[in-house]
């Protein structure tokens, strides 16, 4: 199913699930959207719980917010994110991933700025693995980029790197409280 050209703003869900569009099973690509001002308790905007494929392409997601965790995006359960040439601006979590959380998946030539999430992660928080390629995080507040659970890593043209993740020639400018956090066994620099 692709969904293109809409806006979705002013969500409100208090449960967990995107306030905007919540997806269990399938592949879904969202492309040229704007998602603002969602809020839920789990992926503000767009929750992926399931078990497909999410694809953001081009899309902006702006001021969304979760009081648990991802505050536009949350991916997580056994689903893939893939997010191409995609905006987040001013979006929240209370927990982690201001922008995005995510259990696995690819980042390519995607902006990041002044994103918020109060345990870390402000930009991504990777619960697994991911490649994070080609992307400006900026003036987000928090640590830019999050790796848990990664069982190997390692920091490559200012990026980071787990099991089968890497963040390569990614810039990382005027993050608050750094632009890489490495939770796990091993990092390599």
């Amino acid at each position: 199913m692709t969904i293109s050209g809409i806006a979705f703003a002013n969500g409100n869900w208090t449960s967990v699930g995107g306030a905007a569009v919540n997806i269990q099973h399938g592949a879904v690509t969202i492309e040229g959207c704007t998602f603002s001002s969602n809020q839920s308790a789990q992926g503000g905007a767009v929750q992926n719980g399931g078990t497909g494929t999410l694809i953001l392409s081009e899309d902006t997601f702006a001021y969304n917010a979760s009081s648990g965790q991802g505050g536009a995006v949350l991916s997580g359960s056994t689903s893939e994110l893939v997010v191409t040439g995609t905006t987040f601006i001013g979006n929240y979590s209370a927990l982690f991933g201001g922008a995005i959380w995510l259990n696995t998946g690819t980042i390519l030539n995607s902006t990041f700025v002044s994103n918020e999430a109060n345990a870390s992660g402000s930009a991504l928080y990777i619960n697994r693995s991911a490649t994070v390629t080609h992307n400006t995080l900026y003036a987000n507040n928090g640590l830019g980029v999050a790796c848990s659970n990664c069982t190997d890593a390692s920091i490559q043209a200012a990026g980071v790197s787990g099991a089968t993740s890497a963040v390569n020639n990614n810039i990382f400018d005027k993050n608050g409280g750094g632009g890489i956090y490495r939770a796990g066994k091993r990092a390599a620099f």
